[in-house]
């Protein structure tokens, strides 16, 4: 599409979600970015993100809030992707300036509990849902793993767990 049809789209977008994240340096009139690893640093005031793969794409943080660690796991969506870093891997990876958003070859509850042990904030599916037969049975099932992987929450101040 072109610039202007990007826009209208990105705004239609903000119309229905609650926040719409942009792919790449330039929101569209938006306020949050997910960038490359070697983008550069976006002027925007809001939310940034940032993929990653090994520890050197980490130590360029600088006002991100988040990062997507990937592949996680070989994945069927980009094959030859890699290597895969594991769950524990990817944690590595990831350090702990940021939460992380685990993503590639999360295909399974297993994967997704695996992924929230290892301490990730969430995960990013795509190739396991567009190709199951039941989407939403896939998204639940892979909610449900990732939850009960994931760590208590910290009991509110004052109050005794």
């Amino acid at each position: 599409l072109r610039y202007d049809e990007r826009r209208a789209l990105a705004d239609r977008l903000r119309a229905v979600v609650a926040h719409l994240i942009v792919a790449g340096p330039d929101p569209l009139g938006g306020d949050a970015v997910h960038l490359a690893a070697r983008d550069p640093l976006s002027p925007v005031a809001g939310l940034i993100g940032r993929s990653c793969h090994d520890g050197a794409d980490i130590c360029a943080l600088s006002t991100e809030h988040y990062v997507s660690v990937s592949p996680v796991f070989a994945t069927a969506t980009k094959p030859g992707y890699g290597p895969a870093l594991g769950a524990s891997g990817a944690a590595a990876v990831a350090g702990a300036a940021v939460p992380w958003l685990a993503l590639g070859g999360i295909d399974s509850p297993a994967r997704a509990r695996l992924c929230a042990v290892a301490g990730a904030a969430g995960i990013a599916v795509q190739g396991a849902v567009m190709r199951a037969a039941d989407p939403a049975a896939t998204v639940a099932a892979l909610v449900a793993a990732f939850e009960d992987g994931a760590p208590p929450a910290p009991a509110p101040e004052g109050v005794r767990a």
